[in-house]
């Protein structure tokens, strides 16, 4: 069932669907990689400012989420100046509809990512049961979240994941770096053998 979350957020769907068609498939490419990138350096400037490991979603904290937010902006902002300069440079221009139809759907699915990051955000406020439901039953919410994830999991596939799973792995990484080898109890009783009996041996 549609709700008013679906509604909104279809809005912002067709709006950035309608601004890929017309800045073309290049720069609707390099934007979409220029949202995560921004979400990924503001999570991480974020959470070092914090003094912590930075991730999205529950429990990052009020001023956590005041700072990624800022510099989210800022980064992306200036992501896009590098991108708009870059298309001046350098002009790529594919099939006429086929052009369209890549840009159509990238501003889609940039709309998508943007609304994951901004859910993900959302689920450190206390909701009212109400409101939460009405997040709950929303697709497109849903939908977002998922893509989100997705592109998270390619995004730690290259190295530059954001979420709690990420800072988990990488101190479960540390773990295993500083842990000593566990020597099995049948190596050390043979060796204790061993070292008797020579004893035994050179013993007056």
């Amino acid at each position: 069932m549609i709700n008013l979350v679906d509604i909104t957020c279809g809005i912002i769907i067709i709006i950035l669907s309608v601004w890929g068609l017309r800045v073309g498939f290049l720069s609707t490419f390099l934007s979409v990689i220029m949202v995560y990138l921004a979400a990924y350096f503001a999570a991480a400037a974020a959470g070092f400012a914090k003094g912590g490991a930075g991730f999205l979603g529950e429990g990052s904290g009020l001023l956590y989420t005041i700072l990624f937010l800022f510099i989210f902006l800022v980064t992306y902002a200036m992501g896009e100046v590098a991108i708009w300069i870059l298309k001046k440079i350098i002009s790529v221009q594919l099939m006429g509809i086929l052009d369209s139809i890549a840009a159509l759907v990238l501003g889609a699915f940039k709309a998508l990512l943007v609304l994951g990051i901004i859910f993900e955000l959302i689920g450190i406020f206390p909701l009212s049961a109400e409101v939460k439901k009405m997040l709950d039953d929303s697709f497109v919410k849903r939908t977002s979240i998922r893509v989100y994830k997705e592109v998270q999991k390619i995004g730690a596939g290259a190295g530059v994941g954001i979420g709690k799973d990420k800072v988990k792995e990488d101190k479960e990484e540390k773990k295993k770096e500083i842990m000593i080898p566990k020597v099995p109890d049948a190596v050390i009783d043979a060796v204790t053998k061993e070292a008797s009996k020579t004893l035994k041996r050179f013993a007056p």
